[in-house]
Parts: C-alpha cells; sequence; structure tokens
C-alpha cells in the first residue's frame, strides 16, 4: 500500500462527524449528516437508519439525538469520541437541555469520573499525546 492510497474512515471518525454535525444545525449539515450517516450506517448492521434518513431527507432531525445516544455505547471504549464529548460537554448538555456527557460516563464507566480520566489519560499517554493530558484533566475537573 502506497503512503497516498486513501483509506475509508473509520467508525469512530465517521462518528465524530455526525456529532460535530448535530452541533452545527444548519441545512448544509443536515446534507453532510446524511451522509455521514449512510456511511456509519454500515458499520452498525443491527440499527436501522432508514427511518432516521427519511427524517433528514425532508429536513427534520427528530430522533437524531436518539440514535446519537444509542451509539455513543459502542465507542466506550475510543478515547478519540470520549474526548470529543468531554470537549464539546458544554454544547451537548445544551442541545440535550440536561448534563448529558456526565450522564453518560457514569454509565459508560462504573468507576464514574475517575475511571474517565484514568482511561483518557492512559490511552493518550501510550499514543505520546502529552500535550491533552493537561486538557483531559481540566475539562474532567468540569464535570466534577
Amino acid at each position: 500500500m502506497s503512503a497516498l492510497s486513501i483509506q475509508p474512515l473509520g467508525k469512530d471518525v465517521l462518528f465524530q462527524f455526525v456529532l460535530l454535525e448535530v452541533l452545527k444545525k444548519n441545512t448544509e449539515s443536515t446534507h453532510k449528516l446524511k451522509k455521514h450517516l449512510e456511511q456509519l450506517a454500515t458499520h452498525f448492521p443491527e440499527m436501522n437508519f432508514s427511518k432516521l434518513l427519511e427524517t433528514l431527507a425532508v429536513g427534520k432531525r427528530t430522533k437524531l439525538k436518539e440514535v446519537v445516544l444509542k451509539l455513543i455505547p459502542h465507542f466506550q471504549d475510543n478515547e478519540n469520541v470520549l474526548y470529543f464529548l468531554l470537549n464539546h460537554q458544554k454544547e451537548f448538555d445544551k442541545i440535550y437541555r440536561k448534563p448529558i456527557v456526565s450522564k453518560l460516563f457514569k454509565e459508560l464507566f462504573k468507576g464514574g469520573f475517575s475511571e474517565v480520566k484514568a482511561f483518557l489519560i492512559k490511552r493518550f499517554s501510550q499514543r505520546e499525546f502529552h500535550h491533552l493530558l493537561p486538557l483531559v484533566d481540566k475539562k474532567m475537573a468540569l464535570l466534577e
């Protein structure tokens, strides 16, 4: 494989694109969102995306928040998705009208915030992303 070959997007990257478009809430993002969800559907054949895609086709975003919540547990072991949620915690809390990121972390990690923080620090340290460690610490402190 050459260095210039294009790899298909992984489901974690696609999901982060979906989350980003959910935060944008505009017509252009609805088109992008539909495209990303069609690709993401191939990674989750057990979930029926057809009704969601139909509602997006007519410009409605109903049920989108529910689908996002159902998908998040699939990324419990993905530091990139968890960090994305942590980094955009205020925006998600505003959309869901409750502290949703805090609630999700408590549900996904039985050890609570300390377990989430330890997981993120371990994973980012293994990848030598040491510059993210103070940010994880700061963002986690805001949740507690």
